[in-house]
């Protein structure tokens, strides 16, 4: 039984590129967004936990033209660790279905 856990949750190339692929989608997912301010705003990003808190000022800017500026306000490691633990746990399990959907 605990080489059948053991070979599940070896990784791979493509087990790898599955995790980088959901995480990176989960960079665009907004869990919270609220006005600061008149001219800044603070969202929370990450699934299922949010990670990551981003920060956008829009200020005065010349005719016909966008000014924004976006930094990190903070980064939750302890969030960011356990989301990519229960994603790498996804990428398995999506790695053998396609295994076993296309072995033959």
């Amino acid at each position: 039984m605990s080489m059948k856990i053991r070979s599940f949750l070896r990784p791979n190339f493509l087990k790898l590129a599955i995790l980088i692929l959901a995480l990176s989608l989960t960079l665009l997912i907004v869990t919270e967004r609220e006005a600061t301010s008149k001219v800044s705003w603070q969202e929370k990003r990450g699934a299922p936990l949010s990670f990551l808190t981003l920060v956008e000022y829009r200020g005065p800017c010349p005719p016909s033209s966008f000014c924004a500026k976006v930094r990190i306000r903070d980064l939750h490691f302890s969030a960011l660790l356990i989301d990519i633990l229960g994603w790498y746990i996804i990428s398995c399990a999506v790695f053998l279905v396609f295994r076993r959907v296309f072995r033959h």
